[in-house]
């Protein structure tokens, strides 16, 4: 890509818009569609979506719909744990993981991080397997709660940066308008993350795992990160080359 500091933001500036517009639409129109709304309100509909479907389609439709479901499902498993291997092989490029070296290591003949790929399949692989289990709801539970926990970070660190002078900007700049969008993004994603965080029974239910399942999975995240840390703090080497990239005998970055 051509200038990606300026078209990278904007590719993805249009890319959310398109989605929030065909999500929007599509959600409008199963609403419309819905043959009983008040029975749904009420939760007398367990799954108003197939309902809907059975109802104004062929029965095969309702099938067909799953099928595409479950391979939309397994696309996005596939999708974060190629991307999440790509995160282990970064952290392990720069020694801030236990085993770093088996885990930096790259394929001969595609340049890709095979050792990184094969520790994160088998969490993929389980979070199929346990589809419909309690552990299954309380982790997708954390789902939503998580990302803007992540998000929230990342707004906190922009806030944070220009305080102590490391803030460079990019060629993308919204100027002086920079500090009060950020200002009200930071506060807008905190209220939604302690809001999708908040233990209700009307939404998860009568279990407390379901309705902690934010706050316990994020405790459980943070005391793995912390001993991570603990033990490869004193030789990580973030913002710094390897040596064998110094020298010039580095392999490859991984292919996407």
């Amino acid at each position: 890509m051509q200038d990606p500091e300026r078209n990278v933001p904007k590719a993805l500036r249009y890319s959310l818009l398109g989605i929030g517009a065909i999500v929007l639409f599509s959600s409008l129109g199963f609403i419309l569609a819905i043959p009983d709304l008040d029975a749904v309100l009420a939760g007398e509909i367990a799954d108003p979506i197939d309902e809907t479907l059975a109802q104004h389609l062929a029965p095969g439709v309702v099938s067909l719909a799953n099928i595409i479901f479950a391979v939309g499902f397994t696309a996005c498993c596939l999708g974060l744990q190629t991307g999440t291997s790509r995160i282990v092989y970064a952290f392990a490029r720069d020694r801030a993981l236990p085993g770093d070296r088996w885990l930096s290591r790259l394929s001969t003949r595609q340049s890709v991080p095979l050792n990184a790929i094969l520790v994160t399949l088998p969490v993929v692989i389980g979070l199929i397997l346990l589809n419909g289990s309690n552990i299954y709801n309380v982790l997708v539970s954390y789902t939503i709660g998580g990302w803007y926990f992540t998000f929230f970070l990342v707004l906190v660190g922009a806030l944070v940066s220009p305080m102590h002078g490391t803030w460079v900007a990019g060629s993308f700049t919204l100027g002086r308008w920079s500090l009060p969008v950020l200002s009200v993004a930071t506060l807008w994603v905190a209220f939604e993350t302690v809001n999708i965080a908040w233990p209700r029974e009307e939404i998860a239910g009568p279990d407390w795992q379901l309705q902690w399942a934010v706050v316990i999975v994020q405790l459980a995240l943070l005391l793995i990160g912390w001993l991570i840390m603990l033990s490869v703090q004193k030789r990580w080497r973030f913002g710094t080359l390897p040596p064998e990239t110094a020298s010039g005998t580095a392999t490859k970055e991984p292919s996407a």
